[in-house]
Order: C-alpha cells, then sequence, then structure tokens
C-alpha cells in the first residue's frame, strides 16, 4: 500500500473516530435534553390541571357530577396535547384513566429499535379546602420526542459527513503537495531496480526526502561512472584484440569468433559469401610513397572495404593480416554484387596509379559462397584458392568460386511464397526446443524454439534452409508469428513446461500493426496462464542496427511479464552503452568468446564484462557449448547458463 493511502486511511480513521465520538455526546446531549423537556411539559401540565381540578371540589355538587366535570376537563387537556397518559387516582384507586398507544410516523424502525426516550411521569396533588382529593398523573407521549431526535440525528450526521467530506478533500490535496516530490523518489527507485541510471534533478522541499533523493543520486552517479569505465575499457580491449591498429577494421581472431556462432543450421548467417582480398606487393609500393603514404592508402582501401561491407545486412569488413582482407557478407551471393566488387576493385586500381604504384601494386580477390555445412577452414580453403587463381594473372582481378548451393536457393519467388504458403495450411512449419541450463546446478533457465520446415518429401530442413529466401520474399513476420502461436499452442498442451525462448526480427518490431498483435497475445496469455515466462530474443547486429526500437520492446515486454535477450553478442567498435537503453534480461555469446576473455592478458576486459552485466543484471549465457571440457573452463568465468549439444541438441515439438 503507497504512503499516501496509508496516511490518508490512518486520517480518516482518526477523523471517524473523533467525529463519530462528538456525534455520539451531541446525540446523547439532545437525548437527555428531549427527555427533561418531555417531563418538564408533564410536570407543567400536572400542576395546571391539578390547580384547575381542585376549583371543581369547591362546588356543591354530588361525587359523580364532580367526577364527570373533571373527566370533561381532562379529556380537552388530553385530546390537544401530546400525552400518552392522564390519570386520577385516589387511595391507589383510578378514578380516570386516559391513554393512548405509541405510534411515530417519518421515523424508521431501527432508529425506535435502538433509542430508547424514556417519559418519566408527573404527578401533583388535587386539594379540596384542607383536604387532598387525589393525584393527577401526567405522562408525555415520546413519538413527537422521537420525532425530534430524528431530525437532531439526521442534522447532526450530515452535518459531521459535510465536514468530513470538506476535510479530506483539503487533506487530499495538500497531502498531495506535500508527497508530490515521493512519486519522483519512487521512480527512481523503481528505475534503480530495473538497473537504470536514472538522476532526479528535482530536489523534494521535504527535508527526510530531500537527502534520500541525494544519497539515490550519489549512488547512481557513482555506478554510472563505475559503468562508464568499465565500457570504456572493454572498447579499448575491443581495439586492442579484435580491431586492427591501421585500419580500424575486424581482425583475424574477431572473425573466428564469429563464424562459430554463424555457421549454425539456425543462424540468420548461415549463407552468405565470403571475398578475400590480397594487395601485392605492398613491400615494393612502400619504397616508393614510403611508410606514412602506404599506411594513408591501407586507410583509403580499408574505408572502401568497410563500405562495401556496410552496403550489407551484418555484412563485415575484416584485415587478415599486413597484406590480406576479407569480406564477410552474410544474406548475399558473389553474384549479386558482382559489379559491386569490380568497381571497387576498379577504384583500387585508380588510386594506385594516382599515387603511381600501379607497377608494384595489384589487388587480387577470391569470392566464394558458404553455407551452414561449412567450417571456418573450409571457408578459407576455398577462398584461398580462389585467391591463388586471380593472383596468376598478375592483374587486379577478382575469380568467383562455384555458386553450389542447396534446392532452396534456386527456387523461384513463387515456388518459395507456394511453399511457405503449403507448409503453413498442412502444419508443416515446425519448432524444435533447446535447452538452456545452469551451469552450476542444472536447472533449466529456458528452452529455445528454432523454427523447422518439412518438406513434401518429409525432410526436416533448419531454418538457415530457408529463412534468408524467406526474408528476402517479405514472409518473415509472418513466420515470427507462427513461432509465437506454436509456442503458447504447446504451453497450453504442457508440451512446453519451462520458460520459452523465441527469436524476434527488427523488420517485426517495426510494423506497429505486429507489436499490437504481439502484445495482445501476452495480455491473453497473461489472464489465462501466466506460470511459463515468455522470452524474446534478438541477435546483436539487430539491436545494434536498431536500439531505440529495442530499448521501448524490452520495457514493453517487461510491463507485460516478459523478458528479452540478446543473442551472438560480442564487443565492438560501437562499446556497450546500448546495454544500458535495451536493458536485456539475458546475453548469448558463442563459448569460444567467453574462452578468449579468460587468457591472462584479457583478465582486465573479463572484470569488466562482469561488473556491466551484474550492474545491469544481466546474465551471461554461453552457446555453442559441445563439451564437458568447455564447460569446466566456462566455471572459471562469470557464466551462468550454457546450452549447446552438451545439453541437447534441438527436439521437434508435436512430433
Amino acid at each position: 500500500m503507497s504512503l499516501f493511502k496509508q496516511i490518508a486511511l490512518s486520517i480518516a480513521l482518526f477523523l471517524s473516530v473523533v467525529l463519530g465520538t462528538v456525534l455520539f455526546l451531541n446525540f446523547q446531549s439532545s437525548q437527555k435534553f428531549i427527555q427533561d423537556q418531555l417531563y418538564s411539559s408533564a410536570e407543567d401540565t400536572a400542576a395546571s390541571l391539578a390547580l384547575a381540578l381542585g376549583g371543581i371540589l369547591t362546588k356543591e355538587s354530588s361525587e359523580a357530577e364532580l367526577l364527570t366535570e373533571m373527566e370533561t376537563m381532562i379529556a380537552a387537556i388530553f385530546d390537544r396535547g401530546y400525552y400518552a397518559s392522564i390519570r386520577l387516582k385516589s387511595e391507589d384507586k383510578v378514578l380516570i384513566s386516559k391513554e393512548q398507544d405509541l405510534a411515530v410516523k417519518d421515523v424508521p424502525q431501527w432508529f425506535l429499535d435502538h433509542v430508547e426516550i424514556r417519559a418519566k411521569a408527573a404527578n401533583s396533588d388535587i386539594s379540596g379546602g384542607w383536604s387532598v382529593f387525589g393525584t393527577i398523573w401526567v405522562t408525555g407521549h415520546v413519538g413527537h420526542a422521537y420525532v425530534q431526535l430524528w431530525e437532531i440525528f439526521v442534522d447532526l450526521v450530515g452535518t459531521f459527513v459535510m465536514m468530513a467530506l470538506v476535510f479530506l478533500v483539503l487533506f487530499g490535496v495538500v497531502l498531495k503537495i506535500v508527497l508530490h516530490s515521493l512519486k519522483d523518489v519512487e521512480n527512481q527507485a523503481k528505475a534503480i531496480e530495473e538497473h537504470n541510471f536514472y538522476v532526479n534533478e528535482k530536489l523534494p522541499f521535504t527535508t527526510e526526502f530531500r537527502y534520500v533523493v541525494r544519497a539515490m543520486n550519489s549512488m547512481v552517479g557513482k555506478v554510472k561512472i563505475i559503468f562508464d569505465k568499465e565500457a570504456e575499457s572493454l572498447k579499448k580491449y575491443y581495439e586492442l584484440l579484435y580491431s586492427d591498429a591501421t585500419t580500424k577494421l575486424y581482425n583475424r581472431r574477431y572473425l573466428m569468433t564469429q563464424l562459430s556462432s554463424a555457421l549454425t543450421a539456425d543462424s540468420d548467417h548461415s549463407q552468405g559469401s565470403f571475398v578475400l582480398f590480397s594487395f601485392e606487393d605492398l613491400e615494393a609500393a612502400k619504397k616508393v610513397v614510403g611508410y606514412v603514404a602506404l599506411e594513408n592508402l591501407l586507410v583509403l582501401l580499408a574505408e572502401m572495404l568497410q563500405q562495401q561491407a556496410d552496403s550489407s545486412k551484418d555484412g563485415m569488413a575484416i584485415r587478415m593480416n599486413s597484406s590480406d582482407f576479407a569480406l564477410f557478407l552474410p544474406h548475399v551471393k558473389p553474384s549479386e554484387i558482382e559489379d559491386d566488387l569490380q568497381t571497387m576493385i576498379d577504384r583500387m586500381q585508380k588510386l594506385f596509379e594516382d599515387l603511381s604504384v600501379s607497377k608494384e601494386l595489384c589487388v587480387s580477390a577470391g569470392a566464394i559462397v558458404y553455407t551452414h555445412e561449412d567450417d571456418p577452414k573450409s571457408i578459407f580453403s576455398r577462398a584461398d584458392f580462389e585467391l591463388s587463381k586471380a593472383k596468376v594473372k598478375q592483374t587486379s582481378v577478382i575469380e568467383y568460386g562455384p555458386q553450389t548451393v542447396q534446392k532452396g536457393v534456386v527456387l523461384g519467388k513463387e515456388e518459395w511464397t507456394e511453399m511457405f504458403n503449403t507448409s503453413l495450411e498442412e502444419n508443416m512449419l515446425k519448432v524444435a526446443a533447446q535447452r538452456v541450463i545452469s551451469i552450476e546446478n542444472k536447472t533449466v533457465l529456458h528452452q529455445e524454439l528454432f523454427l523447422r520446415m518439412v518438406d513434401q518429401e518429409g525432410t526436416v530442413h533448419n531454418a538457415g534452409y530457408f529463412m534468408p529466401v524467406l526474408a528476402n520474399l517479405n514472409l518473415s513476420d509472418e513466420v515470427d508469428k507462427h513461432v509465437v502461436n506454436l509456442a503458447l499452442h504447446y504451453i497450453e498442451r504442457a508440451t512446453l513446461t519451462t520458460s520459452v525462448a523465441i527469436n524476434i526480427g527488427a523488420g517485426f518490431l517495426k510494423d506497429s500493426n505486429n507489436v499490437s498483435w504481439l502484445v495482445e497475445k501476452l495480455i491473453k496469455y497473461l489472464k489465462t496462464s501466466s506460470a511459463i515466462k515468455l522470452n524474446f530474443e534478438a541477435t546483436r547486429f539487430a539491436v545494434m542496427a536498431n536500439v531505440e526500437i529495442f530499448a521501448r520492446f524490452s520495457k514493453l515486454l517487461k510491463r507485460h511479464g516478459a523478458g528479452f535477450g540478446i543473442d551472438n553478442f560480442s564487443i565492438d567498435a560501437q562499446g556497450l552503452g546500448y546495454l544500458k537503453e535495451v536493458n536485456p534480461d539475458y546475453i548469448k555469446a558463442d563459448c569460444s568468446f567467453f574462452l578468449d576473455l579468460k587468457d591472462d592478458e584479457n583478465a582486465t576486459a573479463s572484470e569488466s564484462l562482469s561488473i556491466i552485466t551484474e550492474s545491469l543484471g544481466i546474465s551471461l549465457i554461453a552457446t555453442a557449448v559441445e563439451d564437458k571440457e568447455t564447460i569446466t573452463k566456462l566455471k572459471a568465468f562469470d557464466v551462468h547458463y550454457i546450452q549447446g549439444s552438451v545439453v541437447n541438441t534441438p527436439e521437434m515439438l508435436g512430433v
């Protein structure tokens, strides 16, 4: 319960007690006053009636005549007054008696049942000369008293309720003003709990709150400084370990860490082009133009390669060694960029001519197609073979290897669309699940779902076979929706009994209709069953290219009880500042990335990554773990969970 509600409830309770007590005392006072007034009226009536009846006794009449006249006078008084009874007694003998039953209108029965008004009888002696004839007893009628007391009660309650409402409204306004700054304190506390570095610039007027805000700001500031310092340290580590000092391109070591995760059946990067470049002869060119000019030339060549990499989705430009460079271009075939590559080589040759080193220097290149069936060694071997063919010609030229691809790549657009629609209709698009377990106690964190397609021959194809094609056909949104529906379906059927992780693309989130569809699914899921947590994850490449989109998406998921993770994590030139904005629940990186960090020379970087992830509450998951020896090595690092064939191979669901 909020502080405002607690204070308001306490004040309301206190006010109710005070006003209730005052109301009770006022009501009791009014009740006593009415009872006293009722007795006083009866006493006056008894005295005046006794005096009048005493005058009748002076007449010379029989006793019967006197009683008749007295009864007439008593009846006259009784009929025009509010009396319950008037009696004339003589020596305990009732001579005359007038009575009426209690009948009260316009007063609720519960009031009559719970409020008692006692009408005390008043008496006065009737004297005739020196002798006492009898005693007149008068009892007031409480009906009128009840009516008066009820009206007083209604007025009191109305007045006190009005006073209470006015007071509570005024109190609420004042309390809102006083506690307004507390809302900022609450928001800051929530931000800190969610690992956001939020500094409250507005200091509260209330002294105690001001001290709290200052302390929280100081803590956030210190954590932010630590984060920025460690992030900068990791950026320098990246520059030393994964970046070429001269050209600022990725180096061979970085390429190797990316290939291990890219060349998997379920990777988005499992198909594409690899182009190897070699510049011959740099040493001869250096003798002509000098060291500085040659370094500047290499920077210009690197910029051309980087521009070509940037033109392809998730492309990378790499300096393999002093004279060899490479392009790693997922999602494209060499034939699709043949003109661009030739244009780039022509531009390079023009640079050589401008520097008068065209006789000493030329560029040779070899381009091949790769698939998930390749490994790094086969890719390098085939690319080097094509490069060797280009070098023989001793001119700036590029050689292309045979574009041997899988069946799916040569299918036409209409054939692919028909295959996809048929797979949806016949429920041949399925999912396989792979567990992510704790490295310590083997408990399951979640199961990642991988898409599978079963063709008409019954062959099961991994996502790397068809997803690049479906993306080019703008069908990936339908695939993402299908996977979400399958996940919810298997949760409902209890096929999935642990949390799940579903891959989501940036293109899906760019469409507001898709996001609305997903939110509706999450809301409906939470209403029916929220025991199993839903997680969504995207590749680092997608997140870094769309930080704002994924930052909003991450917050949206957390509002609806879901989680967000980043796959294929690594460190690059952009640094790790985006982690603060996206604030994922976990990050997944190839196990080789963590093992690389464990080298003695990288101990500082390892500690920096641990500090950064712990400050943001991010869990670390090592993927592609294939053997128990790797698990033992990973335990030396702050890895929380593992995923890979050592845990289990992806298992088909619903078959």
